[in-house]
Formats: C-alpha cells, structure tokens, sequence
C-alpha cells in the first residue's frame, strides 16, 4: 500500500466531518434526504464545470459504470441518513461498516491481511457503543448502506482508472436520475434557514436571503463533503486497491472521534480510545508500507561449452 493512502483518507474524514457539522443546521430546514441530494447535486456542477468531460464518456460502457457508481454513491448517502433519523448514530455505523469489512476479507491475501478488517470491525463497533435498536426499518436502512457502501468500493475501483471524467458523470447522473425525488422532497418554506447560520450572515450580509443562504450551504457541503472525499477516494482506490481501500474506511470513526472532540468538545471515553487504538493497529498491521524495489533484469550466466574434439581416424 502506498504510504499517503492513510494519511489522504484522514484529510478527507476531516472534510466529510466539517460538512456533516455544517449540514446538521439544514436538516432543521430540509430532509436529510434532500440535503444528500443537494450536496451531490452541487458537487456534479461543479466537476463539470472545471473538469468538463467529453460527451462520450456519458454513454456507452464507461457512461453506464459511472451511472452506477453514482447512483450507489447516491443511495448510499440516502439510506444512510435516513437510518439515522430512525436509529442511533453508532448503531447505523456499526451496522453499514459490514459493507466494506466485508470487501476488505474478501479482496484480502494473507493472514495477516485477513484478520485485519475483523479487528478493524471490532474497533468501529466499539467506538461506535452499537447496540441492536428496536427500529426495524432503521436496521433495514442500515443494511441497505452497508450494501451500497460495498458497491461504492467495487464500482469506485473501476471508476478510478478514470476518475477525471467518471467522477463528474457519476455525480452528475445521480442528480439527474434523483431529481423528481429531490422536488418531490423540497420544503415548502426555507426561511427557517435564516434562523439556523447567524454566524454566517453577519460575515456576508449580502447573502441574507433564503434561497441564496441555501444554494451558498449547498455548494460549501458539495465541496467539503463531496468532491473532496470523492476525489480522495478515487486516489486511494487507484493507490490501494478496493481491499485496502476498504480497510483504510475504518479511519472514518477515528476521524468521527477526533472531529467530535474539536467541534462539539466531546471527549472521547475509555472504551472509544480503545477502539481507536484497535483501528489504527488493524490499519497498521493490513498496511504494507515498504517501498518496492524496481525489479533487475535477471542475467543468465553463459557457461562456456568446451568443444568436443573428435579424433578422425587416418585411412593408413
């Protein structure tokens, strides 16, 4: 594995977590639902804007495997959500965790490798204080994160052996394609959004109006919580592997941990310092971080053959 991989996954858990702080006001406003719509969606106009991919990587075999990816990446984020408005965090978690650990065993060689997602595993549940929840339609949704986080992981491999374009296409797509849902979910009334960033307007006073205040939150959650994570994911996948990959997610509740302490001065308990302290050995002990050495071409050693000396006979 290469050795940025884990540090580049810790950057953008603190970018996903700066978003999430940031759109714990707007599920005041919005659906959680369309709040992951509108930071996709956001994020797609974005990409297309600086990356603007060429049209045909919108149809076809490419266009079809990034329309996946960003419908999983999509649906991922919706379940998500949603389970959580109806479970506790940790329990959603520890629940959708499955998805990944479970890429992670499957793409993994070696012992060493293998036992490492459990150990991740166990160290997310523990940070995470799961506990079964009598909501059987927030474990459902759990469930369905856990298999869209697993399809996240396979499509984004393939996806990011082009991820200058794939990435813009499948977001784009997934906006597209969800959109009659995001109407279906828009809120009668955004003034409320006013109320919930006071902080904000009173740095930019020209923004004091609800549908710009909504569009500027928007775009900041597309960036913080979408295209930097993406784009990040996409570079671990092509550093990593989809088995790597998946285990590196297991930083996700270090970083949750670490976040919670700054933003919310949550101090983490003993129990979450020990799961801490098992992710980050699990990482270790799944990571190899030995440079590899360019291969020499083998020299083959020619062995002088003596020639044979045949005594010819004189005719006497």
């Amino acid at each position: 594995m290469n050795r940025w991989a884990p540090l580049l996954m810790m950057l953008a858990g603190v970018s996903v977590y700066t978003g999430a702080a940031l759109a714990i006001g707007l599920f005041n406003v919005a659906p959680p639902s369309l709040v992951a719509w509108l930071r996709i969606a956001t994020a797609a106009v974005l990409m297309v804007i600086i990356l603007r991919p060429h049209p045909r990587y919108w149809l076809g075999r490419s266009g079809a495997t990034a329309c996946l990816f960003g419908i999983a990446t999509l649906a991922m984020n919706l379940t998500f959500y949603e389970a959580i408005a109806r479970i506790p965090l940790g329990t959603a978690v520890a629940i959708e965790f499955f998805g990944p650990v479970a890429v992670a065993a499957i793409g993994a060689t070696g012992f060493r490798r293998r036992i490492a997602p459990i150990i991740a595993f166990i160290g997310v549940v523990i940070i995470s204080g799961a506990t079964w929840a009598t909501s059987h339609t927030g474990v459902l949704l759990a469930c369905l994160t856990a298999f869209f986080w697993a399809c996240y992981v396979i499509l984004g491999a393939k996806v990011s052996a082009s991820a200058k374009v794939g990435l813009p296409v499948a977001m784009s797509w997934a906006a597209i394609l969800f959109l009659p849902l995001a109407i279906w979910w828009w809120p009668a009334d955004i003034s409320p959004v006013l109320d919930v960033y006071p902080g904000f307007i009173a740095a930019f006073p020209q923004l004091a109006h609800p549908w710009l205040l909504l569009i500027g939150m928007a775009f900041c959650l597309g960036i913080l919580s979408a295209i930097i994570p993406y784009t990040s994911d996409q570079i671990i996948l092509k550093m990593a592997g989809p088995a790597a990959f998946s285990l590196l997610l297991a930083l996700s509740p270090v970083m949750a941990a670490i976040m919670d302490t700054i933003l919310f001065h949550h101090i983490p308990s003993i129990w979450e310092f020990l799961g801490i302290a098992l992710v980050v050995f699990a990482v270790a002990l799944g990571s190899d971080f030995t440079p590899r050495r360019p291969r020499t071409p083998k020299t083959t050693r020619r062995t002088r053959r003596t020639p044979k000396t045949t005594r010819c006979k004189q005719l006497q």
